[in-house]
């Protein structure tokens, strides 16, 4: 008897044990379903922030291949013009004239073949690439005064 009254003892001080071994588990679990819920809304900014970047990058390759589009416009008016010069200036203004369409024609390989590498490479390629579309436009623009007069 004294033995069973032992083993109980002992299976009774074990008890408040098992309950304290037990918490840290629950712990465990509830931050366990504390970090996938952050996972899950990490998840969805990251996705609506890639859909806005996404949409913008779409935007703004729309817009540069308007004015991509308007500089071969623009080019080829100079290039019916061509007609209208003598002899000596068609040859200058022919190589002027390749020289532009040369630049036009880098700036939509550039548009075309962009990948996005990050917030900052964007953000360089856009300002590069903007400047160098404004220098083309206005290249053309002194182009045509010039010879024009």
């Amino acid at each position: 008897m004294k033995k069973n009254i032992i083993k109980k003892a002992f299976i009774i001080s074990f008890i408040p044990f098992s309950f304290v071994a037990c918490r840290p588990s629950e712990k465990k679990v509830e931050d366990a379903k504390q970090e996938v819920k952050e996972a899950e809304q990490h998840l969805e900014q990251t996705k609506e922030k890639a859909e806005k970047t996404n949409q913008e990058w779409l935007k703004y390759k729309a817009e540069s291949e308007a004015k991509i589009r308007e500089n071969e416009r623009q080019i080829a008016i100079l290039k019916a013009q061509i007609d209208q010069l003598n002899e000596n200036m068609k040859l200058t203004y022919k190589n002027s004239i390749a020289k532009l369409e040369q630049r036009n024609n880098e700036l939509k390989q550039n548009l075309n073949h962009y990948r996005e590498e990050g917030k900052e490479n964007w953000e360089k390629f856009k300002a590069e690439f903007n400047h160098d579309s404004e220098d083309l436009k206005k290249a053309i623009k002194n182009f045509k005064e010039d010879n024009v007069n």
